[in-house]
């Protein structure tokens, strides 16, 4: 038994530390997205963030200054006909509104 506690004690500790690890990692890469998108901008370029996979990082890069983004985490795959008539059926944005001041 002692060796269980012992050993809960430092997979508690491990967990704890990949916990930090995974902070630390999350927090350097937003720092290089954050610094990608800007030096786009800089290029007066627009950004789409490609591989989009959850509603968590879809705000983390619109928070960071992306504009556009496209995955199956905003819509699944559609047949053409499909997509035209969806592009049909959709109010045009004025380009004014869309895009980010700079």
């Amino acid at each position: 038994m002692v060796v269980n506690v012992a050993t809960e004690r430092h997979e508690a500790r491990l967990t704890e530390r990949v916990r930090r690890m995974s902070i630390v990692l999350v927090a350097r890469q937003t720092a290089i997205v954050r610094t990608i998108i800007e030096i786009v901008h800089n290029l007066k370029l627009d950004v789409v963030a490609d591989g989009v996979e959850n509603e968590d990082n879809l705000r983390r890069l619109s928070d960071a200054g992306c504009e556009q983004a496209q995955d199956c985490c905003l819509s699944k795959p559609v047949p053409p006909a499909e997509f035209f008539a969806w592009c049909l059926a959709c109010e045009p944005v004025p380009y004014s509104e869309r895009r980010r001041s700079r």
